[in-house]
């Protein structure tokens, strides 16, 4: 997962790819590091979900090295309401928010992740962790 923010920075985006991916990007020119990334994202004996976060305007994927071919679908998350954001995050989160000296702790943490499932599960998760 990378956040893509609205600036979207090429070569920040290509090395957190490639860093979960456990590959080292040689070169400092987008071709190449296209090229090398693509290279391993289409090994054959690999299957790997990248998911862009936060993407604010169209972004060439193909020109980050990421391939479309395999792609069966391109999902786009919306945000949720308050109200099933708060759900989400009970459901994600446990018995934590049943603290009641927890909760409003709880719910302005699942406030701040604006409705973004993946930013919400995210926290939860390690919220639930520690």
């Amino acid at each position: 997962m990378v956040i893509v923010s609205q600036q979207p920075d090429s070569k920040r985006i290509q090395g957190e790819i490639a860093r979960e991916i456990r590959l080292t990007l040689a070169g400092n020119k987008l071709w190449s590091r296209e090229d090398q990334l693509r290279t391993r994202l289409m090994d054959q004996n690999c299957r790997i979900l990248i998911i862009l976060d936060d993407v604010q305007k169209a972004l060439d994927i193909k020109r980050l090295g990421i391939p479309t071919m395999g792609a069966q679908k391109t999902l786009e998350v919306g945000m949720l309401s308050e109200e099933k954001a708060w759900i989400l995050f009970r459901q994600k989160v446990g018995n934590f928010v049943d603290d009641p000296s927890l909760l409003d702790i709880a719910k302005k943490v699942a406030k701040e992740c604006k409705g973004l499932p993946l930013a919400i599960i995210s926290v939860a998760r390690a919220l639930k962790k520690s």
